[in-house]
C-alpha cells in the first residue's frame, strides 16, 4: 500500500506516464540541510519520500508525491503543516533521441543547452 490508498509498492514511482516505473529511495527531508534538532520535549518528525508519480491530464504539470513521516520517540502526532519546492535541474541529466526532439521548444537546439538550461525552482 502506498499510503494513499491506492496499492502498489511505495519504493517505486511512475516515470513519464509512460508505463515505466523507476526505484524511489526514501529520503529524510532533513539530510544535508542544515536543520537543527528539536529542543527537548518537542516533537522531531522525519519525513521521508516513498514515491513521486505525475498525474496526466491537469490542467498544469501536477506531481503526486507519496510521504511518510514519523516521530521516533513515539509521541503521537495529531497534525503537521509541510510545505515544499521542488527544484528542477535539467542539465543535470541525459535525455534519449526522442526526448531531446521535444525538448527543443523549451530549450533550443542542443548544442545551445550549456548555455540555455539552467536549475529553476517548480511551485
Amino acid at each position: 500500500m502506498t499510503g494513499d490508498g491506492r496499492g502498489g509498492d511505495p519504493r517505486t514511482a511512475a516515470a513519464s506516464g509512460n508505463g515505466v516505473t523507476a526505484p524511489v529511495s526514501p529520503v529524510p527531508a532533513a539530510a544535508g540541510n542544515g536543520a537543527a534538532a528539536a529542543p527537548p520535549g518537542l516533537p522531531a518528525p522525519e519525513f521521508s519520500i516513498l514515491g513521486a508519480e505525475h498525474i496526466p491530464h491537469c490542467a498544469a504539470p501536477t506531481l503526486l508525491f507519496t510521504g511518510n513521516v514519523s516521530e521516533t520517540s513515539g509521541r503521537e502526532v495529531y497534525a503537521i503543516a509541510l510545505t515544499a519546492q521542488v527544484m528542477i535541474d535539467p542539465a543535470r541529466r541525459t535525455y534519449d533521441d526522442a526526448t531531446r526532439a521535444k525538448l527543443v521548444e523549451l530549450f533550443g537546439e542542443p548544442e545551445r543547452w550549456g548555455a540555455t538550461t539552467h536549475s529553476f525552482l517548480w511551485a
